[in-house]
């Protein structure tokens, strides 16, 4: 079993194409929602334990079943969580930590040549809000603790919202040359917010306000018939109550991040879901 993750701040930096000659910094977490794989009689997702079996050099004869695969594909790191828990599940060695993460980023990004960043992977194999850190050189967490007190505050308020957008099939890569303004400004928010998530003092209406100014630099990377979408949602979402908001992943479609100071108004939205940060 692994958890989901959110990220506030920082998404796009985390992509070697980009840190390796920028740095990056990502903001986030493991929540209490999770996706395994169990043993049943038969499965639906042969292709991917093919994969991983593959991959790993063993042959697994055991039928699996991933559970809660609706959050697949929706911002979430479902796809980093649901192959570090197929690994976890099939292997015939006790991995570390440090080892699997390693492994799940090697199959995605290069056994599978996915076009994918190194957040979820050590996200989804974590139990606490972290600070990563992305260079050329190295990829690591940074030790800055967020106070208690500060993840409360954020857990208490937390929903996500599902949009009505639905991904059809891998999102496109991101052009970081022609994007580099906006993910520099993405960068930039995150060193703000960290700052004020580390304070005692937490500022709470700055906060919002850097998670919905990130949405400014973040639609810019999107293409224009999504952004109008997605603009159209978030301004329902702020219509139910809340005090800020943040689409998850890569664009395409999936899940907000939001948060509200008291119960969600009614909404057209088929989710809305109370998560929290893992402690």
């Amino acid at each position: 079993m692994k958890p989901l993750r959110i990220s506030l701040f920082g998404g796009g930096t985390d992509y070697p194409s980009w840190f390796e000659l920028h740095s990056g910094i990502v903001l986030g977490g493991p929540i209490n929602k999770s996706i395994y794989w169990e043993y049943s009689e038969d499965s639906k997702e042969l292709d991917i334990i093919k994969k991983v079996s593959s991959f790993l050099g063993i042959t697994v004869e055991d039928c699996l079943t991933l559970r809660n695969s609706k959050f697949l594909s929706k911002g979430l790191g479902a796809s980093s969580a649901s192959i570090s828990s197929l690994i976890e599940t099939v292997s015939n060695k006790v991995l570390s930590r440090n080892d699997l993460i390693s492994k799940v980023t090697y199959f995605e990004q290069e056994y599978l040549k996915k076009n994918a960043g190194n957040q979820d992977q050590i996200l989804v194999n974590s139990n606490k809000f972290k600070v990563l850190r992305f260079s050329k050189d190295n990829v690591f967490e940074d030790d800055e603790e967020i106070p208690r007190d500060t993840i409360h505050t954020l857990n208490a308020k937390m929903y996500i919202v599902e949009s009505k957008k639905k991904r059809d099939g891998e999102l496109k890569e991101i052009n970081f040359e022609d994007n580099a303004e906006s993910l520099g400004a993405i960068k930039e928010i995150a060193e703000e917010a960290l700052v004020i998530l580390k304070d005692k003092n937490f500022n709470e209406s700055e906060f919002h306000r850097l998670l919905n100014l990130s949405w400014k630099y973040k639609k810019k990377i999107l293409t224009d018939s999504d952004v109008k979408f997605f603009e159209e949602e978030i301004s329902e979402i702020f219509k139910m109550g809340a005090s800020s908001v943040k689409l998850l992943g890569a664009g395409g479609g999936g899940y907000y991040v939001t948060f509200f100071d008291r119960k969600p108004r009614p909404s057209s939205f088929n989710e809305v879901i109370k998560v929290e940060f893992l402690e």
